[in-house]
């Protein structure tokens, strides 16, 4: 009917939901802008099991501090039953692991700092906290963050409310969560027209928030219709008449059958 769907703000910076909302708003032709990469996580696996001096290699995207993407080859390479290295343009160092596996040496963190060929320098923090050397298959990821610059392709809405848009670089990002209000006393809201009804003394005032809490959940791209099928119960009511004839039709071929019997006996 026209009428303006309420939802939560986001805050872009936090990806956090604020408690301000109002008309949801879904610019069709936004643009999510490029972030450079700041962060390169390491996790899985270096396997316990591979043999001296083999190696395993991944190839990741960083985006550069003008939002371009750039090619980057992490290598890694067993030199002895505990120790990796680990190597990638200008970076080199080594991974120490104790004997149950857990990361010894670097620190969790480090900084390193290049310039890929062709882009501008990058300054980006190393976390190894998520790798291990364990038995079984060598899975190391390395998992760096940033992004291109995108444009929103498409949007959807979640069960919990949240309105996520599809951008055309890959990422997904909440662009408001639908606001929903709930009643002390639902049956006191008064009817204004159709399916729409006002506050008022008898149910209290709105309490508003997200979904859940009570509030129920949201179900999205579907329209609520009659609980009752009438294709269905048009066909049980056939299957019904049907039986019924059916029994009448059993009583009347008993009686037959008795009647047979008595003229029979005479």
């Amino acid at each position: 009917d026209g009428y303006k769907i309420q939802a939560f703000k986001v805050d872009p910076a936090t990806g956090n939901t604020t408690n301000v909302y109002g008309d949801i708003a879904v610019n069709v032709n936004g643009v999510l802008p490029p972030t450079a990469t700041t962060s390169v996580a390491f996790s899985d696996n270096l396997s316990k099991d591979a043999v001296l001096n083999s190696t395993f290699s991944q190839q990741i995207e960083v985006i550069d501090t003008a939002g371009n993407p750039q090619k980057i080859e992490v290598v890694f390479k067993k030199t002895s039953a505990t120790t990796w290295s680990m190597t990638s343009n200008n970076l080199s160092t080594t991974l120490t692991f104790d004997s149950a596996g857990n990361l010894v040496a670097p620190s969790p963190a480090t900084s390193w700092s290049f310039t890929p060929t062709g882009g501008t320098a990058l300054t980006m923090n190393l976390n190894y906290s998520g790798i291990k050397q364990l038995s079984g298959p060598t899975t190391a990821l390395v998992t760096p963050d940033g992004n291109t610059e995108g444009s929103l392709e498409s949007f959807n809405i979640g069960s919990s409310g949240e309105v996520n848009g599809v951008y055309s670089n890959g990422l997904v990002k909440t662009l408001g969560v639908l606001a929903l209000a709930k009643f002390s006393n639902p049956s006191g809201l008064t009817k204004a027209s159709s399916n729409t009804f006002q506050q008022s003394i008898n149910s209290g005032t709105a309490n508003i928030d997200v979904a859940g809490e009570g509030r129920g959940s949201i179900a999205a791209g579907t329209l609520e219709m009659s609980n009752v099928d009438l294709s269905e119960e048009f066909t049980e009511m056939i299957t019904a008449q049907r039986g019924f004839q059916a029994n009448t039709k059993i009583i009347t071929t008993s009686d037959e059958i008795l009647q047979e019997l008595v003229n029979l006996k005479r």
